[in-house]
Formats: structure tokens, C-alpha cells, sequence
């Protein structure tokens, strides 16, 4: 096969620049940005947050093609195969475990990130406004549309604010952070949720954030002690889901709006059944779990916290419609749900395997479905 290269932008990734080739494979290589001079260098990480620039190859064949992904990332890629791979994303193109493709697709081993390349750790933080001196979510949220989001963040850290929509914490607030790496999880934050060393020179260097850090504190609680906190590593997901990685929330003049809902529902494993066992069961399995349209499962695993919970399924769903087309109300399933259901039989079958060893999603268990309600910018 011979590779025609065209100059076409490719529209997706904002002003990062992106080359398309004709028929064959190209690959584009994280890089990481500057960083403030009082922050040592991560380590780099082959995820799709960090940004991009042109990996300089012309692949003209799968076997050259691979041969170089061999020399730049290390592994084994005997196997992989032309086209093996879901179709690409956006405007042509795809993340996979770490890398974008534009054009055709291969797998490839990850490097301690999941399937899709994407961040592998998460922290809740359970916020609560002040209703007492007459906060209201309307006011909350609206401070932090507009100044909240501004606050600096560490780097390889985003966060989502969560409104509950119904279950356990209706009306209540989570911060979902997502984090590239558990490492860059701990450069600013311990296991007993202080600030590092580092977090605290990253804070003294910003002064200016302080007063809209005060001015939250005022209205709610922030992301920080005594905050009840939960950190957990991701277990598995699903790369064919049609929620691909992006905003959580977006509400800007001349972009399509987007507010998609997180379902966090807890789940405790049966008698006599080891952690070992579980996660043998989700990593042999998950891949057998197909999602419906518009949704994303994430199995998390809780490591540490000052309230630590063992398990959850965290679902990410697209939109308020998507939900609705299956579950309009808590636990009470459309016929769209089980039409799904009567056709994705191995899916359902896994499930019933799962409940074997431990609690599903849903009723009974305990469970909130938020709504994204701001995102600091990526």
C-alpha cells in the first residue's frame, strides 16, 4: 500500500498541528508543555491530554510502520493487523493506548495507561454548599462557571463539578479529578490528602488565586481537607464506546454544548470473594461488555481516602437524552434497554457472571447519577 501525504488539517485537536496520510498509518507523538520553572519536569506519558506534534515518518507499509512504533515506544506489535481496530474518531482519527492514529489503526502495549490512553486515576471530593448562610446551587454554580474555572490547576489534572441528579445525593456536589498518572497524583498530594512540598510552592508562586479561593470557601466547600476524599486506580472500560475522550462540560458561544452525566454506584464484593479474584474477573471479562449508545463504563478500584470505598461502576454518559432513552427513572428500564439487552445476550451473561462475585450497578445498592455542571478549560 502507498502513502500519499496530504496536507488537510485535522480540525479536532484545536491548533495542534496534525498531517494526514492517505492509506497508511501515521503517528502523532505526545509531548508534554512548559512548565513553571518551580516544577520539575514529569515524567512523560503517553496520554492524549498532553498535546501533540508531528512524529516525523512517512510509514508506507504495516511492517515499516510497526518497525518504527517498536523503536519509539518499545513492545511487541507482532500480530497487529491492518484495520484491526474500531473506526477512528472525529475528523479521521483516533487515540489508541497513548498514541493518535490518522488514517489506519493498530494496537499496541500500553504503558500503565488504560485501552485508550487515557488518565488511569481518579479522585472524588465530596463538596457541599453552605445553605445554612443562604447559598444557593444557582449561586454556586455560577461562581464557578465564572472564576472557579480559572483557578490553576497542577499539571496533568482536570476537574468536572458534579451536581447529584437523583439517588444517594441528589442535589449535592462531587469534583471528579482526573489525573494522567498516579504519580502526578502524589507529586501534589498524599495518601492522608495534605499538600506536598510542591503544592504548597505551586499555591505561594499564585497568589492571585487566593481571593477566588476565598470566595469559594465562602459559598461551599473546596477540594481540600477536611473534604471527604476517595482516590481510585481504573480497573477496565470500554474502548468501542461512542463517549470518546473530551469535555465533560462546555458551554461556550459557538460550540456545541455539552453536559454529560456521571453515574457513580458503589458496589461491595459477596462472602468469601478476594479483591485477586474480582479483578482477575473484570480483566479477563470486560471486554465483553458492550455499552449502550452514547454510555461508558469504568470499573474504579479504591486505593485510598479518608472514605475509602472499595469498588464503584462510574458510567459516563453523554447527555441527559442518552440517559433517558434507557433509564428516564431511577431502576426502571425502558423497552429500548431491553431490546439492547435481548440483543447483546453475551454482555447480559457476563453481568450474571459478575453478580456471582459481587454487586451490580443499581438498585439496591447505594448510587448518585450527576450531571456535569462547569470544567476548568483543557
Amino acid at each position: 500500500m502507498s502513502a500519499q501525504l496530504s496536507q488537510d488539517r485535522v480540525a479536532s485537536d484545536g491548533d495542534r498541528p496534525a498531517v494526514r496520510f492517505d492509506g497508511a498509518v501515521q503517528v502523532i507523538k505526545p509531548w508534554l508543555p512548559d512548565h513553571a520553572g518551580d516544577e520539575p519536569a514529569p515524567t512523560p506519558l503517553w496520554s492524549h491530554r498532553s498535546g501533540w506534534h508531528e512524529l516525523a515518518q512517512t510509514s508506507t507499509n504495516l511492517d515499516q510502520a510497526r518497525d518504527e512504533l517498536v523503536g519509539h515506544v518499545g513492545g511487541d506489535l507482532q500480530g497487529a493487523e491492518e484495520g484491526s481496530q474500531a473506526p477512528f474518531s472525529g475528523a479521521g482519527r483516533m487515540w489508541w493506548r497513548g498514541v493518535v492514529f490518522v488514517g489506519r489503526a493498530f494496537p499496541f502495549p500500553t504503558r500503565g495507561l488504560d485501552a485508550m490512553g487515557r488518565s488511569s486515576v481518579f479522585t472524588f471530593q465530596y463538596i457541599a454548599i453552605d445553605t445554612e448562610a443562604g447559598v444557593t446551587p444557582e449561586e454556586f454554580e455560577t461562581f464557578v462557571r465564572g472564576e472557579g474555572v480559572h483557578l490553576p490547576l497542577y499539571p496533568g489534572w482536570r476537574w468536572t463539578l458534579l451536581r447529584g441528579l437523583r439517588g444517594e445525593r441528589t442535589g449535592q456536589y462531587l469534583m471528579l479529578y482526573e489525573i494522567e498518572s498516579a504519580e502526578q497524583r502524589d507529586r501534589y498530594v498524599t495518601a492522608q490528602g495534605e499538600q506536598t512540598e510542591l503544592a504548597r510552592l505551586f499555591w505561594a508562586r499564585r497568589p492571585e488565586a487566593e481571593a477566588v479561593l476565598a470566595r469559594w470557601r465562602r459559598l461551599g466547600t473546596f477540594g481540600e481537607l477536611p473534604t471527604l476524599f476517595t482516590d481510585y486506580r481504573l480497573l477496565a472500560d470500554n474502548p468501542r464506546s461512542t463517549v470518546t475522550p473530551g469535555p465533560r462540560y462546555r458551554d461556550r458561544p459557538g460550540e456545541e454544548p455539552v453536559a454529560r452525566v456521571v453515574g457513580i454506584h458503589n458496589l461491595a464484593l459477596r462472602a468469601g470473594v478476594t479483591e485477586e479474584m474480582f479483578d482477575r474477573f473484570i480483566a479477563e471479562n470486560h471486554h465483553r461488555i458492550d455499552d449502550y449508545p452514547d454510555w461508558r463504563f469504568h470499573v474504579l478500584k479504591g486505593e485510598r481516602g479518608n472514605r475509602l470505598d472499595q469498588y464503584v461502576m462510574m458510567m459516563e454518559i453523554a447527555s441527559l437524552d442518552a440517559l433517558d432513552v434507557f433509564y428516564p427513572e431511577p431502576d426502571i428500564a425502558t423497552g429500548e434497554a431491553a431490546e439492547f439487552a435481548a440483543a447483546h445476550r453475551d454482555t447480559k451473561q457476563m453481568y450474571e457472571e459478575w453478580k456471582q462475585l459481587a454487586s451490580f450497578s443499581g438498585s439496591p445498592q447505594i448510587y448518585t447519577d450527576y450531571l456535569a455542571v462547569a470544567e476548568n478549560p483543557a
